[in-house]
This record gives structure tokens, C-alpha cells and sequence, in this order.
């Protein structure tokens, strides 16, 4: 019932301060987008290097890459084969090779990718367990 009433009361106020209400929403958006653009002033000072060089979308080659990456993934996962141990399944995963590049990957299955995953973290610790 007092729902009701302060719904109604709030309708025919805003109906009657049209106006005042406009004014109002308008000053609080403009505040808003002052502060958005200050923050993002301040973001960019603090990080120089997010701004450094062309970004991906920018970098033509490094798009050209990116394309050819994901059809010839997009190739490998449909047909199915691991890389490794040349079993054909379901699942299959991603993995890069050193030197990091788009174009330098292989097709795992799971338990192949967690194999050499572990040998990373068995040679970077320094021996066997």
C-alpha cells in the first residue's frame, strides 16, 4: 500500500519538475564525464607502456599471423590428431613453442600438454621429484 502511494507521489513529481529534474541529470552526467576523463588521464600517466608502439590492431603483420593462426587451429582441432602421440580424440589444446609467436604452436590432447608442461616445471625446479 506505501509502495503504492510513493510510486504515485514520485510519478506526479517528476511529472510537475520536469524541468528542475532535466537540469539536474544533466549536471550529474556532465560531472560524470569530466571525472571518466580525469580517471583516464591519470591511467594513461601511470601506465606509459599500455600506449608504446602500434597495439594488434594496429600491427597489419601481426593481424595477417593471427588469422593464419586460427584457420590452420582451426584446421588441426577438426581433424583431430595429437601432435604427439598421433591418437585422434576429442579434445584437444593449444600449446606455444619457444620462440613465442602466433604462428609457432602445436595441437595437444590433454594428457600430452600436461606431460610437457610438467617437464617445464621439472627442468625449471632442477631435477625430479
Amino acid at each position: 500500500m506505501i509502495k503504492e502511494e510513493r510510486r504515485k507521489y514520485m510519478k506526479e513529481y517528476r511529472q510537475k519538475n520536469k524541468d528542475k529534474l532535466s537540469k539536474q541529470a544533466k549536471v550529474k552526467r556532465e560531472r560524470t564525464r569530466e571525472q571518466g576523463i580525469k580517471y583516464q588521464k591519470e591511467w594513461r600517466k601511470k601506465n606509459p607502456h599500455s600506449r608504446k608502439g602500434s597495439t594488434w590492431r594496429e600491427d597489419s603483420e601481426l593481424k595477417r599471423i593471427r588469422t593464419k593462426t586460427r584457420k590452420e587451429f582451426g584446421y588441426l582441432k577438426k581433424r583431430g590428431i595429437c601432435d604427439e602421440c598421433g591418437k585422434k580424440v576429442k579434445v584437444l589444446e593449444f600449446h606455444h613453442l619457444e620462440p613465442y609467436a602466433y604462428d609457432n604452436f602445436r595441437i595437444l590432447c590433454v594428457a600430452c600438454h600436461h606431460k610437457i608442461h610438467e617437464k617445464v616445471i621439472l627442468e625449471m625446479s632442477g631435477g625430479e621429484q
